[in-house]
């Protein structure tokens, strides 16, 4: 099947990339990247590993509720910003009849392909199985993505790098047409999205535009949320120039024993100066962060390097280009007074 997206030119003008995941609809993403095992095998294998060793037996529940390719009940991952457990606390307060309407909804979309299993239809009746799945998303959350939050970050920062210099140079059908190859294509005035099985289906915006939220464990099949606030939704995997290396292991934002050697390296003013440039300019090029901190070239990609060894700065390659982006670590130095010397 497809997803048929038209655009107006009101939608157009409204359709923008969003700033960061959002919590629970990347929450939605990785319950379904830990059950796909054949997809980006060595990119999430070990995440994967790691994260369902952790995880109870009863994480199945959660799985037959959101599974790969399969209509998820999305009461569960609503969209929207926030800590990701106050999100969830709504999710605990969903009031039965709504709860009851949506589980009739997906049970009909299903009905044909994979079945919703017989103990779906206790949750009407019994709302400590609501408070169950709930928790059991917290457990997901912790597991599988709180430990991944600055690889999240940096990949996001890096991916708006990427995304703007499409824009600026091609305008928004650049951007749309490089969105996720092999799965989206550009037709002007429609943005047409594959998916797996199914019939296709027009879908008008309503000149309110589509929000396209970076995802760090997108698949190859991003989610679509019609009715998310202020405007429709659409889940894209964050660009990647390392798609064959598996996901970094999780790295503490917090102190340890190399820190102090590598915050080291960052004393004095050519350094300091080039970290403050790349926080000010993410997804700078080498030879602008030369020019923006008034030194040579190969003195930027100098600094930059040893920045990106102290865990400070991500660089990833798009065409010939290195783009240079904080990552969170280093947003964390820059905010705090007088972190980074002057001298």
């Amino acid at each position: 099947m497809s997803w048929r997206i038209h655009f107006t030119t009101d939608d157009l003008a409204r359709t923008r990339i969003a700033a960061a995941p959002q919590p629970l609809v990347e929450l939605n993403v990785a319950v379904r990247m830990l059950q796909d095992s054949r997809h980006h095998p060595v990119r999430f294998g070990a995440w994967r590993r790691t994260a369902l060793s952790r995880l109870p037996a009863q994480a199945r529940l959660v799985f037959d509720l959101i599974p790969v390719q399969e209509w998820g009940l999305d009461l569960l991952t609503p969209p929207g910003a926030g800590d990701p457990r106050a999100l969830l606390e709504q999710v605990r307060s969903t009031p039965a009849r709504r709860l009851r309407l949506e589980l009739a909804q997906l049970a009909a979309l299903r009905e044909h392909r994979r079945p919703l299993p017989r103990w779906t239809e206790r949750i009407n009746h019994d709302p400590r199985l609501l408070q169950q799945v709930a928790d059991l998303l917290e457990q997901v959350c912790r597991h599988a993505i709180e430990p991944y939050a600055r690889t999240l970050h940096a990949s996001t920062m890096a991916d708006r790098s990427v995304r703007a210099r499409h824009i600026a140079k091609g305008g928004m059908d650049r951007m749309l047409s490089g969105l996720i190859p092999g799965r989206v294509r550009w037709e002007p005035p429609v943005l047409v999205v594959t998916k797996p099985g199914g019939a296709d289906v027009d879908i008008d915006l309503g000149g309110r535009g589509l929000l396209l939220v970076p995802s760090l464990f997108g698949s190859d099949y991003p989610i679509l949320a019609l009715d998310a606030e202020p405007q429709p939704l659409m889940t894209y995997p964050v660009h990647d120039t390392n798609p064959d290396q598996p996901l970094p292991a999780p790295v503490s934002i917090g102190p340890t024993p190399t820190t102090p050697h590598a915050l080291a390296s960052l004393l004095g003013r050519t350094r300091a100066t080039v970290l403050t440039v790349i926080g000010e300019h993410p997804g700078c090029t080498t030879a602008e962060l030369g020019a923006l901190a008034g030194i040579a070239p190969a003195s930027a990609s100098e600094h930059a390097s040893i920045l990106r060894k102290a865990g400070l700065v991500t660089t990833i390659r798009h065409h010939k280009a290195a783009l240079h982006s904080l990552t969170q670590a280093g947003v964390v130095l820059l905010d705090s007074p007088n972190a980074v010397p002057a001298g």
